[in-house]
């Protein structure tokens, strides 16, 4: 164990140490990703957000990506961070999910607000992100992780029903199994 008086210069000593490269001109050796409006997405996994994030998204954008994983695979988005102005019908800012590539193919989904999207499975390789923002207010935007999954067969698993989810945030289809209607 140190004496007291060694600890209590330890601490400082370590950290201005640490600090000194910087102090003298150099930069850290990492970079920061840069995250654009819209673009095309290949591979295996990897992520996706707004443009400019973390810091506030732009006004008055329209953003399309495709997102593309190999031949055989579904999409699988799962989202970390989520945070669009709110609005009972996502009127103003939104990110919208369609299946395929371009918006005409079916609409997995329509986001806002702050609450977190459960993840999402594309019935095939591509999935197509538009997000849309007015003049007002703003936020952080969106960060996802994607990535493909192996398909083990098609239609639902055996004895699932398919269930329709509304609600002022956010709606959504799923497979699954329950009670009632």
């Amino acid at each position: 164990m140190l004496p007291a008086a060694t600890a209590s210069l330890l601490g400082p000593l370590l950290t201005a140490c640490a600090l000194l490269p910087f102090a003298q001109g150099q930069t850290p050796n990492y970079t920061r990703p840069v995250f654009l409006c819209g673009g095309d997405v290949k591979g295996e996994s990897g992520y996706v957000a707004s443009e400019g994030f973390p810091n506030l998204y732009p006004p008055n954008k329209e953003c399309i990506w495709t997102i593309t994983v190999p031949e055989g695979q579904t999409v699988s988005l799962s989202f970390r961070v989520f945070d669009l102005e709110l609005h009972p019908a996502c009127r103003y800012d939104a990110l919208e999910v369609f299946a395929g590539s371009g918006t005409s193919g079916q609409r997995l989904g329509r986001f806002c607000g702050t609450f977190r999207p459960a993840p999402l499975v594309a019935p095939g390789n591509q999935v197509t992100l538009r997000m849309t923002t007015d003049e007002g207010t703003g936020g952080r935007g969106f960060l996802l992780w994607y990535s493909g999954r192996a398909t083990s067969g098609t239609g639902p698993p055996p004895g699932a029903r398919r269930k329709w989810v509304t609600d002022p945030r956010v709606e959504w289809a799923a497979w699954g199994y329950w009670d009632g209607e």
